[in-house]
């Protein structure tokens, strides 16, 4: 689960609701699997418990697979991320203006981002942190995904089932590969 700027939401974190109200996430009581909304429970300062559709927070959830939820993400190190990002560069410039290493971009840039990506079309921006990556590699690896098609796939799952303990062999990888991991992380989805 995600905040609006793509930050991941652990268990005890603080969300903001539209009225500027904070409490404390508790948990997902619902996953998107139910007409696409997801609820979550939050407790108030005051100790008032609520479940509320994620959106009243602002919050993005995805469900995953359990192939996904049992990898050990910490395999990929931040130099592979670094390589798949720097990957997306070049492959994903027809919809990007750029994926940049935060440390670039200066003060805009939350704290916990790695990376900013801008859309050319809509100009939004979104900030990536380097688990945003992971997660989106991770779902892509997956021998069960249907998100791309099996030529792009293999690549990546390869990647997976060939690691070792210095991360995955990103040379592997090429720049179509870069371009769907940062879509997945992005919108959870392809778009372009």
């Amino acid at each position: 689960m995600t905040d609006k700027n793509g930050k991941q939401i652990n268990q005890g974190d603080q969300v903001q609701n539209f009225r500027g109200e904070s409490a404390t996430f508790l948990r997902i009581t619902r996953g998107t699997e139910c007409n696409g909304t997801a609820r979550v429970e939050v407790e108030y300062p005051d100790g008032w418990k609520q479940d509320l559709y994620a959106q009243v927070f602002d919050l993005k959830v995805q469900t995953i697979s359990d192939w996904v939820a049992e990898q050990d993400r910490n395999v990929i190190t931040d130099a592979n991320v670094d390589e798949i990002m720097d990957l997306a560069d070049i492959g994903a410039d027809y919809w990007t203006i750029s994926s940049i290493h935060a440390a670039n971009v200066g003060d805009h840039t939350p704290e916990w981002a790695s990376y900013t990506v801008v859309e050319k079309e809509t100009g939004l921006v979104f900030h990536l942190s380097r688990d945003d990556i992971r997660f989106a590699y991770l779902v892509l690896a997956d021998p069960g995904q249907t998100l791309i098609q099996p030529r792009t796939h293999r690549p990546i799952h390869s990647t997976w089932t060939g690691r070792s303990g210095d991360g995955i062999e990103t040379a592997d990888l090429d720049s179509a590969s870069g371009d769907v991991i940062q879509q997945i992380a992005c919108f959870g989805k392809l778009l372009h």
